[in-house]
């Protein structure tokens, strides 16, 4: 879905490594990917998400935290005038299968 105003999400301070990959935690957290844009990491512990806004956006900044690996994790929109850097590393924006077999053995 095209849209016409997006917002750009900061998620500072999470264990991208070790976290589950983050389509898959955003469907997690209720947020439909085609409202989601691109994601760029700038290294391990802060990635960059273009979401709508309003709901996905609030979504976000509530839920995402929570659902990712770290302490002191942060989700908030960019401040203005600040930028995504150029050199970040772009993920597909699939989700991941998931073992349905492992997760019933844990319930």
């Amino acid at each position: 879905a095209s849209l016409e105003h997006a917002v750009v999400l900061r998620v500072s301070n999470a264990d991208l490594r070790n976290s589950d990959p983050l389509p898959n935690v955003l469907v997690n957290i209720g947020v439909d990917l085609q409202d989601v844009g691109d994601i760029v990491f700038d290294g391990d512990k802060v990635a960059y998400l273009v979401v709508g806004p309003g709901k996905t956006e609030k979504a976000c900044v509530r839920l995402l935290a929570k659902e990712l690996v770290g302490t002191g994790i942060t989700v908030a929109p960019l401040d203005p005038g600040e930028t995504v850097p150029d050199d970040g590393d772009l993920q597909d924006m699939e989700v991941q299968r998931i073992d349905k077999r492992e997760q019933k053995r844990r319930k």
